[in-house]
């Protein structure tokens, strides 16, 4: 269950929204956020740095939506079987180097 939105993140309506960061951290990537829910719903100055990009907000409710449809499991369970891959193969590239470098 997502946490409330801080009150820096929310909207003038006092909407809960999610912050591009946090759509990371529930494991949505770039493409995925472009892929399935395109633009932001609202943009934010940003609160830390004032000459930063402003930060991109989406509704909570329309995140949560996407996230139950069929389409986005799918591609949620593919994205982990691929981030593993790419991980087990790095691992095994760095063991070659690191052995490499021994002998």
């Amino acid at each position: 269950m997502p946490l409330p939105c801080e009150p820096a993140v929310r909207t003038a309506t006092d909407q809960p929204c999610f912050t591009q960061t946090e759509l990371k951290d529930r494991g949505w990537t770039l493409s995925a956020i472009t892929k399935f829910l395109g633009d932001p719903d609202r943009t934010k100055p940003n609160p830390m740095y004032r000459s930063a990009a402003p930060m991109k907000l989406w509704d909570k409710t329309r995140v949560e939506a996407v996230e139950s449809t069929d389409e986005f499991r799918s591609w949620k369970e593919g994205s982990k079987s691929r981030r593993r891959k790419a991980s087990e193969t790095m691992t095994a590239v760095m063991q070659a180097k690191r052995l490499e470098t021994i002998q």
